[in-house]
Formats: C-alpha cells, sequence, structure tokens
C-alpha cells in the first residue's frame, strides 16, 4: 500500500503489504529463495505463526488452469487521513493557502491476480496488481499505482536449487518521504524494475547461498506549489536520483542442531547514477559492502528466528558527501507465549540513499513490534508499534528525523470468499530543526483509518 501508507520508515517501505510475522517466517523458512525439502536442517517449521495457521474453512481454493493454481482477488476500502500532506503549523499568509485542510477521506480500489504452478519439482509463480486510491478533497494526492512480477526456480537436485525473479512496479511516493515532498504540486511518480537470480545448495550440514540483484529507478520531475518556495529547495527536477544498483550477497551456514544453524554472510553493492553530476556538480556514485554473522533457530516450542550483526560501509565517489560506515542489524524473532498468540520484532540498521539532494545517503535504523492475536478462528486482530530513525549527521544535511508510529486492526473472515479489515494507525515525525523554515512546519502526526472488504477466489 505506496499511497496512503503508515510509519513511514525504512523497515516498513521495505515490508510493504506483507505483514511482520509472515515476512519473517518466509524468509527463515525460504532463506533467499532456495529450495526447502522436508529432510532439509535449515527448515524452521516447528512452531506455526497466528498468520499462517491453516484455516481451510476459510481459505479461498483459487482456479485451476492446467497446472497452475490462479488466484484473483480484489479489496475495495474506504478510508480517512488526518493529514494529509504530513505537516503542521502552516502560515497561510505566506503563500500556503492550498493547505486550507489538511484531512481529506478517500477511496481505495485494489485489483490484483496471483498464479503459482503445482509441480512436485521446481516452481514457477508471477501475477499483477494495480491500485486507485481517490481523494475526495485533494485530487493532487488521488494516485494509480501498478506492478507485475514473475519467480522461478529449478530444483537441480533434493539440496540444490537455482532461483530468479523479475518485476516492474508503478508507484508513488508518500508525502511523508522527506524529500521535500510537501513542496511539490503532486507526490513524486516513479519506475523500479527489479531483477535477482541465484543459487542455493546444501550438502549435510552446510548450505551455500549466492544472490545477484539488479535494480533499477526512475523518477518523474515534479512542478512546485509556488515559485515563492523555490529559495528552500534549488529545483524539483528529480533527474538526480534515476540510478542503476547492483548488490551481490554469499552466505555460508552450517547446522548445529536440526533446530539452530549458525551463517557468515558478506554483501557488496554498487549505486551507479544516471547523471554524472547533480544540480551542485557532484557525483552521486558509490560503493559499499557489509559482512555478518549470525543465527538461525526455532527452539523449543517457544521462539524462532533470524538474527544478523555485523558492519557496513558506503563509500561516495565525490568527496562533497561523507562515507558512512556502523553496525549493522537484520533481525527478525517470532515468541509463541500461546497457540493463539504470536509476537514478532524486527529490527534493521543499514546504509540508504538519501532523496534529498543535500546529502548522498543516511543511516537509518528501524524497531517494529507487532502482536498478532486469534480472537476467534476467524477474527484476527493486531497491534503493532514502531520506531525509525533517519540520521544524516555529516553527510551535508545534517539532521536526525525520529519517526514513531502505532496501529491496531483486524480481520473478519466470513467464508472461503469474502473477508472485511478495519485498521487504524498512527505516525509522528520530529526533526532535529525545521528543514523547510517559515510557512509550515515538517513536524507532524497523522491518524489513519482504513475499512477495506477483500473478494477473493
Amino acid at each position: 500500500m505506496v499511497g496512503h501508507d503508515t510509519l513511514n520508515s525504512t523497515a516498513l517501505r521495505r515490508v510493504g503489504s506483507y505483514s511482520i510475522g509472515a515476512l519473517g517466517v518466509m524468509l527463515i523458512a525460504q532463506g533467499l529463495g532456495g529450495s526447502a525439502e522436508a529432510d532439509s536442517l535449515f527448515v524452521r517449521d516447528r512452531n506455526v505463526s497466528v498468520l499462517e495457521r491453516e484455516r481451510p474453512e476459510f481459505a479461498a481454493q483459487g482456479i485451476r488452469a492446467g497446472q497452475f493454481i490462479v488466484r484473483p482477488r480484489l479489496d475495495v476500502g474506504v478510508g480517512y487521513t488526518s493529514n494529509a500532506f504530513a505537516i503542521s503549523n502552516i502560515q497561510r499568509d505566506q503563500g500556503f493557502d492550498q493547505f486550507e485542510d489538511e484531512s481529506d477521506v478517500y477511496v481505495l480500489v485494489r485489483p490484483s491476480v496471483g498464479a503459482e504452478t503445482t509441480w512436485s519439482r521446481h516452481a514457477l509463480s508471477g501475477g499483477a496488481y494495480g491500485e486507485l486510491y481517490r481523494n475526495a478533497r485533494f485530487d493532487t494526492e488521488t494516485i494509480a499505482n501498478a506492478g507485475v512480477f514473475l519467480n522461478g526456480q529449478l530444483d537441480l537436485t533434493r539440496q540444490a536449487a537455482l532461483f530468479g525473479g523479475l518485476s516492474y512496479d508503478l508507484l508513488h511516493e508518500t508525502r511523508t518521504v522527506n524529500n521535500s515532498a510537501i513542496l511539490f504540486e503532486e507526490p513524486v511518480v516513479y519506475d523500479a524494475v527489479k531483477a535477482h537470480a541465484g543459487v542455493s545448495h546444501e550438502v549435510g550440514r552446510a548450505r551455500y547461498k549466492a544472490r545477484f540483484d539488479l535494480a533499477e529507478y526512475d523518477y518523474d520531475d515534479v512542478d512546485l506549489i509556488t515559485d515563492e518556495i523555490a529559495e528552500f529547495t534549488p529545483s524539483a527536477d528529480q533527474d538526480f536520483r534515476d540510478r542503476t544498483a547492483y548488490s551481490v550477497l554469499g552466505q555460508v551456514g552450517f547446522a548445529v542442531t536440526r533446530d539452530a544453524s549458525i551463517f557468515f554472510r558478506g554483501i557488496y553493492n554498487t549505486q551507479d547514477y544516471d547523471l554524472d553530476a547533480d544540480e551542485f556538480g557532484r557525483n552521486r556514485d558509490s560503493d559499499g559492502w557489509t559482512i555478518a554473522a549470525g543465527a538461525e533457530f526455532d527452539l523449543t516450542r517457544l521462539l524462532r528466528g533470524s538474527v544478523a550483526v555485523g558492519y557496513f560501509e558506503q563509500d561516495y565517489d565525490d568527496p562533497a558527501f561523507a562515507d558512512l560506515d556502523g553496525v549493522s542489524v537484520d533481525a527478525g524473532l517470532e515468541w509463541f507465549p500461546r497457540e493463539r498468540t504470536t509476537v514478532s520484532l524486527t529490527a534493521a540498521r543499514e546504509a540508504s540513499e538519501s532523496a534529498l539532494i543535500a546529502a548522498g545517503g543516511y543511516v537509518s535504523t528501524d524497531v517494529i513490534l507487532r502482536v498478532d492475536q486469534e480472537i476467534r478462528h476467524n477474527l484476527i486482530g493486531y497491534a503493532l508499534a514502531g520506531y525509525g530513525q533517519e540520521d544524516f549527521e555529516e553527510t551535508g544535511s545534517d539532521q536526525t528525523i525520529d519517526r514513531w508510529g502505532a496501529g491496531l486492526g483486524a480481520t473478519y473472515y466470513m467464508n472461503p470468499n469474502v473477508s472485511t479489515s478495519l485498521t487504524y494507525t498512527y505516525e509522528s515525525q520530529d526533526l532535529e530543526f525545521d528543514l523547510f523554515g517559515g510557512g509550515f512546519d515538517t513536524d507532524y502526526d497523522i491518524h489513519g483509518l482504513l475499512w477495506t472488504v477483500t473478494l477473493k477466489q
């Protein structure tokens, strides 16, 4: 959900439409896309989370088409946001009368379709989606996103597999993205083309993984909301953000027991920008690496997780941008205090690319705690709280951005084909100083409500 997402930290943007618990399980069980055989020492399926638990009487069967299962889905909803532009303290006498009323309501329509094979060996899956957010008051905030994807896996043996995938997304950034977005007439539109390929091989108690990722980002230019604010930003031209990103990952793991393993991981990345120089004449290209050690485990009937801690460094070609380095964290834990309760904790710390022309990058830190509760067999509730920080210290834009967020929600399954959800979200942002000064304040609080009905086959 890109158009009106909340808790806009790096980790939550990465999670997207996945729940925290489900995403953690997917990463732990599947690793980087390799096969997960029943006799593998690296499968972590002793425990079952609330969101994983099978509910056959409420599970859509899909449509069989030859050797594929096709799963069409339609989400429709009505939502409310208390702060459509993610700002506060508006001074209308300085040319900001566009924000006379910050709140808005919107309707959501999200059709999607997915398909996967029913083969006993190998796998192929794909899908497409579209989503429309239609705002009642502010037409500029009405957006349409779309995307397609294709993933495949070739099982060479029971212990070795090749995997890969392609995707294309047409997306809009939210107003909460700290890239001067409030200064633009409309949200920034961009294309993301991604591809990945890799191999996974398990030999005895050892497992080896390698993966290559490529991503290309193309941002559309936007217009400033008024000429008076040109002093706050050099340009609304977004070409300086267009880039191709490459990364290579290598990992080796060793099974200590059937329920626990250790691993060592190395990642190298390159950020290759289309422009040789931005408007200030600086080259934004960089190279970086991360080394980490960690463990995966599924202990007793209470705890499952993956934790990796290491060190990262991102070096920029232009000396105008300060290099980034520090402790890296990539962790996901699940606690099962009761059969109907799952508590999930995710944490991440890494270098990220900046959307501000004044900075090459920043260090992002994110922590999210979530509780999923099976109230009844067909009624699932959740609560979450999160904290995110974007640290631009000494990067050319001397500031630290802190975000806090929380959410409550529930999903009620009426039958295999119909369900409904109600969610409440809250997000708050705090900057050390006012980034733009005069006219408005980029500190904000946002309350949101969303009611959706889901139809699926």
